[in-house]
């Protein structure tokens, strides 16, 4: 464990303040305090798939969203009812260049990308967490992949281009479930 900076313990210290430090992820934080994910832990989340797109977005209470999920993303065939989902995790893959070494990371890691409707879920659960980190998924279509993010206190779901996940800068955080 190295030096711990003033600008590092007022990062802590802000999330602390959400209620989001536990005893798992302060160790985290004291073990490398620069790759901490603000959060990091097992998230359970329920996804309804009785709703539609548009009462999930809904529930996620998002001041503006993208209509492309309308288009690319319906709600799949045969999901009816509630699922319960224990594993849910956010992970910062190290040293990922791009979208294939991040699903190489996770699938070694025994996890795999959150679906978009599992990302709605979470967001509409745990709506803190947006606004600290970026919270990224693997769910590719058109080229473009569904994130949330939150600018000024107000919290959005967006699509960004895959190629915006090549080269990809530290931050970027992932939604993963165990598989």
């Amino acid at each position: 464990m190295g030096k711990i900076t003033l600008g590092q313990m007022e990062r802590l210290i802000a999330i602390a303040n959400t209620g989001l430090i536990n005893e798992g992820n302060f160790e985290a934080f004291l073990l490398n305090p620069n790759g901490f994910v603000a959060g990091a832990g097992i998230y359970p989340i329920v996804i309804d798939y009785g709703m539609s797109l548009e009462m999930m977005l809904e529930a996620g209470e998002y001041c503006n969203f993208d209509g492309y999920i309308k288009e690319k993303y319906p709600v799949p065939s045969g999901l009816v009812g509630k699922k319960e989902m224990l594993v849910s995790r956010i992970i910062n893959p190290p040293k990922t260049k791009n979208i294939l070494e991040a699903v190489a990371y996770m699938g070694a890691h025994h996890v795999r990308s959150a679906t978009v409707y599992e990302l709605l879920a979470f967001g509409a659960t745990y709506p803190e967490i947006q606004k600290l980190t970026d919270v990224w998924v693997i769910d590719v279509r058109g080229g473009f992949t569904p994130v949330l993010t939150a600018w000024e206190e107000r919290r959005y779901l967006r699509f960004n281009c895959i190629e915006c996940l090549d080269g990809k800068r530290p931050g970027q955080h992932f939604l993963v479930v165990g598989e």
